[in-house]
């Protein structure tokens, strides 16, 4: 907020951030932003399911997610929320038929309901993921992966030493959590590049998950769903535990 001015005209910001795994107050962010007369847009892919979301409650002025991660949706289902005082504001990038679905009254919806060929199968789906969290039991299902998230933060930090970036606690995070790595002898070369760390373990023990590079941090991003187990934490901790003794994966030196 200290950077916000009188050219501020909107403030973009992660529910729960991609590279560090934090969750972010939002709804305080929002609070203080419409004290600054500053409208936010809340980007919450990695929220949905994985948090309640009330949009009332949290004032913001628009809230987009898609519903692939943590609600297990297809891929290319998500939703735009928009507050009723910014509807009537917002317009398409593009046009759709304009018209309303089934003879239905006019509404703000009409220009993005129908863009191009756009196959409805996907969306229609979604409701089974709603449907199946809801019969395992959301707060189950958010206890459960947390937990498990807390298990590997805890034994990778007895492995390196290295103190995560927040306390304990599910305020913070929730069934994905970042840790801290022991640092590169250089920092990443370029965009794009893919950490040896990372590739070490897809190529040679069948593991995908980020190493992320972050303001001068090197960590790695762990998500736990419900098809995880304590069982893939110990397999993934051995394979670190054995990739990171060799000096080329801990502190690389670049050819």
């Amino acid at each position: 907020m200290d950077c916000v001015n009188d050219r501020t005209r909107m403030i973009v910001v992660s529910h729960v951030t991609s590279a560090t795994a934090l969750t972010l107050p939002v709804a305080e962010i929002c609070r203080r932003a419409r004290g600054a007369r500053v409208p936010v847009c809340v980007d919450g892919p990695h929220a949905l399911a994985m948090l309640p979301i009330n949009l009332k409650e949290m004032g913001c002025d628009y809230y987009t997610a898609s519903c692939h991660k943590w609600l297990s949706g297809p891929f290319g289902t998500g939703f735009l929320y928009a507050a009723p005082r910014r509807q009537s504001s917002l317009k398409p990038a593009v046009m759709s038929w304009g018209g309303s679905l089934e003879g239905r009254d006019p509404h703000w919806k009409d220009e993005y309901r129908w863009i191009g060929t756009r196959d409805p199968a996907v969306y229609l789906a979604v409701s089974d993921a709603i449907d199946f969290l809801q019969s395992y039991g959301l707060e189950k299902f958010r206890k459960q992966t947390h937990q498990l998230a807390r298990l590997f933060r805890e034994r990778m930090t007895e492995l390196t030493g290295l103190e995560p970036f927040v306390p304990d606690s599910a305020e913070w995070f929730g069934p994905m959590t970042a840790v801290p790595l022991p640092p590169l002898k250089e920092p990443p070369p370029k965009q794009g590049w893919t950490d040896p760390l990372q590739a070490a373990l897809r190529d040679q023990y069948q593991i995908e998950i980020p190493v992320v590079h972050w303001q001068g941090h090197r960590l790695l991003r762990v998500s736990c769903h419900l098809y995880n187990t304590p069982a893939d934490i110990d397999t993934l901790l051995t394979a670190l535990k054995k990739l990171l003794a060799l000096p080329q994966l801990s502190l690389f030196t670049f050819n």
